[in-house]
Protein backbone atom coordinates (compact mmCIF):
# COMPACT_ATOMS: atom_id res chain seq x y z
CA UNK A 1 0.00 0.00 0.00
CA UNK A 2 2.99 2.78 1.12
CA UNK A 3 4.67 1.74 -2.20
CA UNK A 4 1.40 2.76 -4.32
CA UNK A 5 1.00 5.33 -2.80
CA UNK A 6 4.74 6.62 -3.15
CA UNK A 7 3.97 5.96 -6.62
CA UNK A 8 1.21 7.63 -7.40
CA UNK A 9 2.32 11.04 -5.36
CA UNK A 10 5.46 10.50 -7.65
CA UNK A 11 3.30 10.61 -10.84
CA UNK A 12 1.22 13.35 -9.52
CA UNK A 13 4.65 15.73 -8.59
CA UNK A 14 6.11 14.66 -12.22
CA UNK A 15 2.37 15.78 -13.94
CA UNK A 16 1.98 19.04 -11.86
CA UNK A 17 5.86 19.94 -13.16
CA UNK A 18 5.09 19.04 -16.47
CA UNK A 19 2.02 21.06 -16.44
CA UNK A 20 4.01 23.96 -15.23
CA UNK A 21 6.92 23.75 -17.23
CA UNK A 22 4.42 23.18 -20.85
CA UNK A 23 3.28 26.72 -19.94
CA UNK A 24 6.64 28.72 -19.62
CA UNK A 25 5.53 29.01 -15.55
CA UNK A 26 8.82 29.68 -13.76
CA UNK A 27 6.94 28.14 -10.15
CA UNK A 28 9.43 30.37 -7.82
CA UNK A 29 8.23 33.50 -8.83
CA UNK A 30 6.82 34.90 -5.71
CA UNK A 31 3.23 36.18 -5.46
CA UNK A 32 2.75 40.23 -4.04
CA UNK A 33 0.32 40.97 -2.02
CA UNK A 34 -0.59 45.25 -1.64
CA UNK A 35 -1.79 47.04 1.00
CA UNK A 36 -2.97 50.32 0.73
CA UNK A 37 -3.90 52.59 3.73
CA UNK A 38 -5.55 55.18 4.38
CA UNK A 39 -7.15 58.05 7.09
CA UNK A 40 -10.84 57.39 5.77
CA UNK A 41 -12.75 55.19 3.52
CA UNK A 42 -16.54 55.91 2.24
CA UNK A 43 -17.90 51.87 0.65
CA UNK A 44 -21.21 52.77 -1.35
CA UNK A 45 -23.06 51.95 -4.73
CA UNK A 46 -20.43 49.75 -5.96
CA UNK A 47 -18.01 52.59 -5.57
CA UNK A 48 -14.98 52.62 -2.80
CA UNK A 49 -13.12 55.74 -2.25
CA UNK A 50 -10.18 55.89 -0.06
CA UNK A 51 -8.95 59.87 1.31
CA UNK A 52 -5.71 60.76 3.18
CA UNK A 53 -3.78 57.80 1.27
CA UNK A 54 -1.09 56.98 2.27
CA UNK A 55 1.71 58.12 -1.51
CA UNK A 56 3.39 54.17 -0.89
CA UNK A 57 1.59 51.27 -1.51
CA UNK A 58 3.65 48.09 0.72
CA UNK A 59 3.92 45.04 -1.17
CA UNK A 60 5.46 41.72 0.49
CA UNK A 61 5.42 38.25 -0.55
CA UNK A 62 5.16 35.14 1.55
CA UNK A 63 7.78 32.49 2.42
CA UNK A 64 9.84 31.26 1.50
CA UNK A 65 10.94 34.75 -0.84
CA UNK A 66 10.34 37.48 1.92
CA UNK A 67 10.55 40.21 -0.08
CA UNK A 68 9.14 43.27 0.61
CA UNK A 69 9.08 47.15 -0.52
CA UNK A 70 6.87 49.91 -1.61
CA UNK A 71 5.35 51.19 -5.05
CA UNK A 72 3.31 54.40 -5.77
CA UNK A 73 -0.50 55.01 -6.02
CA UNK A 74 0.41 55.89 -9.66
CA UNK A 75 2.36 52.29 -10.08
CA UNK A 76 -0.17 50.26 -8.85
CA UNK A 77 -2.87 51.69 -11.34
CA UNK A 78 -0.94 51.06 -13.94
CA UNK A 79 -1.34 47.08 -12.87
CA UNK A 80 -4.74 47.43 -14.87
CA UNK A 81 -3.16 47.77 -17.84
CA UNK A 82 -4.43 45.84 -20.75
CA UNK A 83 -2.92 42.26 -21.16
CA UNK A 84 -2.51 38.92 -20.03
CA UNK A 85 -0.37 39.54 -16.83
CA UNK A 86 -2.58 42.69 -15.31
CA UNK A 87 -5.19 43.20 -12.89
CA UNK A 88 -7.60 44.08 -15.90
CA UNK A 89 -7.55 40.57 -17.27
CA UNK A 90 -7.85 38.71 -13.88
CA UNK A 91 -9.54 41.76 -11.31
CA UNK A 92 -7.90 41.22 -7.64
CA UNK A 93 -10.16 40.42 -4.37
CA UNK A 94 -9.36 42.72 -1.57
CA UNK A 95 -10.47 42.80 2.05
CA UNK A 96 -11.22 46.56 3.28
CA UNK A 97 -10.68 47.09 6.58
CA UNK A 98 -11.24 49.66 9.45
CA UNK A 99 -13.32 50.91 12.00
CA UNK A 100 -16.92 52.59 11.68
CA UNK A 101 -18.70 55.42 14.58
CA UNK A 102 -21.85 54.68 15.23
CA UNK A 103 -24.74 57.54 16.48
CA UNK A 104 -23.91 56.91 19.80
CA UNK A 105 -20.16 57.34 19.33
CA UNK A 106 -19.31 53.47 19.24
CA UNK A 107 -16.41 52.24 17.30
CA UNK A 108 -16.99 49.17 15.73
CA UNK A 109 -14.22 47.30 13.24
CA UNK A 110 -15.73 46.29 10.16
CA UNK A 111 -14.26 44.59 6.99
CA UNK A 112 -15.69 44.15 3.78
CA UNK A 113 -14.42 41.93 1.07
CA UNK A 114 -14.69 43.16 -2.15
CA UNK A 115 -13.16 42.56 -5.76
CA UNK A 116 -11.28 45.69 -7.49
CA UNK A 117 -13.06 45.46 -10.87
CA UNK A 118 -11.12 48.54 -12.32
CA UNK A 119 -7.49 50.98 -11.81
CA UNK A 120 -7.92 52.87 -8.91
CA UNK A 121 -8.80 56.64 -10.15
CA UNK A 122 -6.86 60.07 -8.53
CA UNK A 123 -9.27 62.51 -7.18
CA UNK A 124 -8.33 65.70 -5.16
CA UNK A 125 -6.17 65.92 -1.65
CA UNK A 126 -5.08 62.32 -1.92
CA UNK A 127 -8.24 60.81 -2.56
CA UNK A 128 -8.41 57.23 -4.68
CA UNK A 129 -11.67 55.89 -6.04
CA UNK A 130 -11.93 52.18 -7.38
CA UNK A 131 -14.77 50.62 -9.08
CA UNK A 132 -15.84 47.21 -6.96
CA UNK A 133 -18.13 44.36 -6.37
CA UNK A 134 -19.14 43.64 -2.97
CA UNK A 135 -18.92 40.12 -1.59
CA UNK A 136 -19.08 40.18 1.54
CA UNK A 137 -19.38 41.91 4.90
CA UNK A 138 -18.62 40.60 7.84
CA UNK A 139 -19.93 40.81 11.61
CA UNK A 140 -19.50 44.67 12.76
CA UNK A 141 -20.60 46.47 9.39
CA UNK A 142 -23.61 48.00 8.56
CA UNK A 143 -26.28 45.94 6.89
CA UNK A 144 -25.69 44.90 3.23
CA UNK A 145 -26.78 47.65 1.08
CA UNK A 146 -26.16 50.54 3.40
CA UNK A 147 -22.94 52.85 2.97
CA UNK A 148 -19.81 52.35 5.45
CA UNK A 149 -18.22 55.29 6.00
CA UNK A 150 -14.55 53.83 7.57
CA UNK A 151 -11.77 55.41 9.42
CA UNK A 152 -8.08 54.53 10.12
CA UNK A 153 -8.40 51.96 6.84
CA UNK A 154 -6.35 49.02 5.15
CA UNK A 155 -6.72 47.86 1.84
CA UNK A 156 -5.14 44.35 1.30
CA UNK A 157 -4.85 43.21 -2.35
CA UNK A 158 -4.15 39.66 -2.82
CA UNK A 159 -2.04 38.83 -6.39
CA UNK A 160 -3.68 37.10 -9.19
CA UNK A 161 -1.96 33.51 -9.40
CA UNK A 162 -4.39 31.51 -11.59
CA UNK A 163 -4.33 33.07 -15.10
CA UNK A 164 -3.03 30.88 -17.79
CA UNK A 165 -2.32 27.50 -16.92
CA UNK A 166 -3.13 27.55 -13.63
CA UNK A 167 -0.41 30.14 -12.81
CA UNK A 168 0.88 33.13 -13.91
CA UNK A 169 4.65 34.69 -14.24
CA UNK A 170 4.92 37.49 -11.87
CA UNK A 171 7.94 38.80 -13.38
CA UNK A 172 6.70 41.38 -15.98
CA UNK A 173 4.09 42.95 -14.15
CA UNK A 174 6.86 43.60 -10.81
CA UNK A 175 8.83 44.93 -13.45
CA UNK A 176 6.06 47.69 -14.41
CA UNK A 177 5.88 48.51 -10.96
CA UNK A 178 9.32 49.85 -10.49
CA UNK A 179 8.88 47.69 -7.50
CA UNK A 180 12.03 48.99 -4.80
CA UNK A 181 12.50 45.21 -3.00
CA UNK A 182 14.27 44.39 0.08
CA UNK A 183 14.41 40.94 0.93
CA UNK A 184 14.87 39.52 4.71
CA UNK A 185 17.50 37.94 6.54
CA UNK A 186 16.78 34.32 6.69
CA UNK A 187 15.17 33.83 10.26
CA UNK A 188 15.61 29.97 11.48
Amino acid sequence: MRTQYLSLLAIFSLLLGLGLSACGVNATEPSWLFVVNADEAALSNDTLTLAGGSPQVIVFTDRPDRLFGSVSMEALADVWAPGADSFEDDPPNAIVDGTTTDVDGTTTQCTVEVELVAAPVPGELEEWTWEVLELARFEGCPEVGAPIDMQAVSVFIDMWNFVACGFANLTPTMARLSLKIWSTPDVN
